[in-house]
């Protein structure tokens, strides 16, 4: 009778169901990590693809302001500047960025983006000139407004570069 007892309580002990608060709280902390890994994943994602979003239209709005040039559209000259203030790209018609008389388009850049290069230190630096193209040819106006624009975001990093002639390149 008393291996009998004895082997109903171990048969009991064994078939509770459940978890153990160790095993429960190992399970809460592997989640936790597996979540913090995809939310830095997932911001970085996100950020390469805003990078990626402003470079193509940084390049589509330099290459059609030069098209707008060369093609003489409403007798102007059409250029380019990067507005720090309001994060945009402005696609603009005039002789500079200040004295333009009218804006063809603008292109909201996101605030986390930090702008720098040669091509964006001389776009900044002539107050309010930006990269502007001549009729007909579609040369830059300022032939030393040559060189790179760069773009980073949360370690990731885009480039567009510019020569002398106006070829535009990622």
């Amino acid at each position: 009778m008393h291996n009998r007892v004895h082997y109903l309580r171990m048969q009991n002990h064994q078939t509770r169901p459940g978890f153990t608060l160790l095993e429960f709280f190992l399970t809460i902390a592997i989640f936790a990590v597996l979540l913090s890994i995809s939310v830095v994943v997932s911001f970085n994602a996100i950020a390469r693809t805003n990078l990626r979003a402003s470079e193509s239209s940084l390049v589509q709005y330099i290459r059609r302001a030069q098209t707008q040039s060369q093609q003489n559209v409403e007798g102007k000259r059409w250029g380019v500047q990067l507005d720090a203030s309001d994060h945009q790209i402005v696609l603009f018609s005039g002789d500079t960025y200040a004295t333009r008389d009218g804006t063809g388009a603008t292109f909201a850049v996101n605030k986390n983006i930090v702008f720098s290069g040669t091509l964006y230190e001389k776009m900044q630096a002539a107050p309010g000139k930006g990269l502007v193209f001549e009729r007909l040819t579609g040369d830059p106006v300022e032939a030393t407004f040559s060189g790179t624009i760069i773009m980073t975001m949360l370690g990731s990093i885009r480039d567009v570069s510019v020569n002398a002639r106006g070829v535009v390149e990622k």
